[in-house]
């Protein structure tokens, strides 16, 4: 009769640690997001004849068979069991004589990763993405604090969905080709701290607030 016991024994610590393992792994839609963000890079670098010289930068490391919370540029809040954090900068570069000359990538490139609702943190400088930016896919990012889309090609104007991202304290859309007037909305970014919009064509004025508010945080 011990035996049965003594198995018993055995196994619930066993069981234990693959319930505590599931809690803190990658939710599934956000690994499949990833997954399919890499997939459309290696589709691009694919039709361009080039992805065998091209390095990604970390890429190698997403697969389906490993977790995601431990994938290079990836950072997971084992609080709230999710992404918060995805550092994608300069991802697409080719090996041309300028080693900083990017491929143009369509910003829809994008849209699997917007679907990751939990990010507060968001770099994607640096990668020659053009076209416009998301508003759809911005809306989804209610948490976000910090946004770095520097150093690529977006164009078109700024949409309005990204004035409501109310604890953004960080965005940096310099060096692009947006163009248009800068919406006063802007000024509902009560938490912003840094706001950097040169190398544009942008028009319009920042809110005597918010240049009060960074001012003083610099200071």
């Amino acid at each position: 009769m011990s035996k049965p016991q003594s198995l018993i024994i055995l196994l619930v610590p066993s069981i234990f640690m693959l319930m505590l393992m599931q809690c803190f792994s990658c939710p599934a839609y956000q690994k499949q997001s990833l997954l399919q963000f890499k997939s459309s890079v290696f589709s691009i670098f694919n039709s361009s004849n080039s992805s065998s010289e091209t390095s990604f930068f970390g890429l190698e490391s997403w697969n389906f068979i490993s977790d995601c919370c431990k994938w290079d540029g990836v950072v997971f809040s084992s609080r709230s069991r999710a992404i918060t954090t995805l550092y994608l900068s300069s991802l697409l570069l080719m090996p041309t004589q300028d080693p900083m000359v990017p491929v143009l990538v369509d910003s829809r490139v994008l849209d699997p990763v917007f679907r990751i609702r939990s990010l507060m943190l968001l770099d994607v400088s640096s990668n020659g993405i053009q076209g416009e930016i998301s508003g759809k896919g911005l809306k989804n990012l209610t948490k976000l604090v910090h946004l770095d889309m520097r150093h690529n090609s977006f164009n078109g104007s700024i949409p309005a969905e990204l004035f409501h991202l109310r604890f953004l304290q960080f965005f940096d859309l310099s060096i692009n080709s947006l163009e248009g007037g800068l919406s006063s909305e802007v000024g509902k970014l009560e938490n912003l701290r840094t706001l950097n919009l040169d190398g544009n064509l942008l028009g319009g004025s920042i809110p005597e607030h918010i240049v009060l508010e960074m001012n003083t945080t610099r200071n």
